[in-house]
């Protein structure tokens, strides 16, 4: 929504009102190993504030969002080579750094269903459907509410998943806080 008088981009989202602490707190429903657990075990009773969560307390750690680009253009790679298998194999190791990341299970459902695994393939797509629903639950895409990923090339998948849209330029923007944030052209 613009403000005509100031031309001020204002972003109407639900607020994110899970303290941090319980990310790390083993009795709390938002402990990121049980939420690790329901995520690789593709439980789709999962909830949109333990997905969010989880990038949050992933986000909080030291990581490097360049090597998950890297994992994750390999993946889509073979997958648009038809090497189905391999891609698969490589999502393993994915799935060790980040196994919220709507690139992963995008993938992993594409593999599964050229492969006939429609079984699988579904749970892959309810998984990324709900990690999409969170991320637009908190997080709008425009500046001042950006979306909360986990890599540059997640934001890809959500554009090409949400869209069917491949953005042609990722860069980086710094927001007037000074926190540095993806954007896409499309």
């Amino acid at each position: 929504v613009k403000n005509k008088k100031s031309k001020i981009e204002v972003c109407q989202i639900e607020k994110f009102k899970i303290e941090s602490k319980n990310f790390t707190d083993i009795k709390s429903k938002f402990y990121f190993k049980t939420i690790e657990n329901k995520l690789n075990n593709l439980d789709t009773n999962i909830s949109s504030e333990e997905i969010i969560s989880y990038t949050k307390y992933r986000n909080s750690l030291e990581f490097d969002p360049f090597k998950i680009d890297s994992i994750s253009l390999a993946i889509y790679k073979l997958n648009e080579n038809s090497k189905y298998e391999d891609a698969i194999k490589l999502c393993d190791k994915l799935k060790t750094i980040s196994p919220n990341n709507i690139t992963l299970h995008k993938e992993l459902s594409f593999a599964y269903k050229r492969l006939g695994r429609t079984d699988i393939s579904e749970k892959h797509f309810e998984i990324m459907k709900k990690i999409i629903i969170a991320v637009e639950k908190y997080s709008d895409g425009c500046r001042i509410n950006p979306y909360i990923l986990n890599n540059c090339f997640e934001g890809v998948s959500l554009y090409e998943a949400k869209f069917s849209l491949y953005p042609k330029k990722a860069r980086f923007i710094q927001t007037e806080s000074k926190k540095i944030i993806y954007g896409y052209e499309i």
